[in-house]
């Protein structure tokens, strides 16, 4: 987006995905969410780190992994990391999505703005 050019800071993709089988019937691994913790702890030493995510919506269960996520990311209990929640409707789709960013981080102020045209503009198209 044009308007966000000056925003300089690394981004990066979270994405967790099944390697091999099915998810159907999985009891919750613990191991799961203490892996994704502690990759959250390590990646937000920088502060200029920015992380996104997109609730994944082929199956229909994106609510079910923005909840799981909000439980994890409630548990983090990092006070200098910001959650940015948004919901993107497209085709009668809700896409969730949010992006993590340090408190620290001197583009903050950009990068909710950008965050949040980005997610109105998906919206209305």
């Amino acid at each position: 987006m044009n308007d966000y050019e000056h925003i300089t800071c690394p981004i990066y993709s979270f994405n967790i995905d099944v390697i091999d089988g099915s998810t159907r019937g999985v009891a919750e691994d613990v191991r799961i969410r203490q892996t994704v913790l502690h990759v959250f702890q390590l990646f937000f030493e920088k502060v200029d780190n920015l992380a996104i995510y997109v609730c994944d919506s082929l199956d229909e269960r994106q609510l079910a992994r923005k909840r799981k996520f909000d439980l994890w990311f409630t548990s983090f209990k990092n006070e200098m990391v910001i959650k940015l929640e948004g919901v993107a409707t497209v085709e009668g789709v809700s896409i969730y999505n949010a992006i993590l960013v340090h408190r620290n981080n001197k583009e903050v102020t950009e990068i909710e703005s950008a965050f949040n045209d980005l997610n109105k503009i998906a919206s209305d198209k």
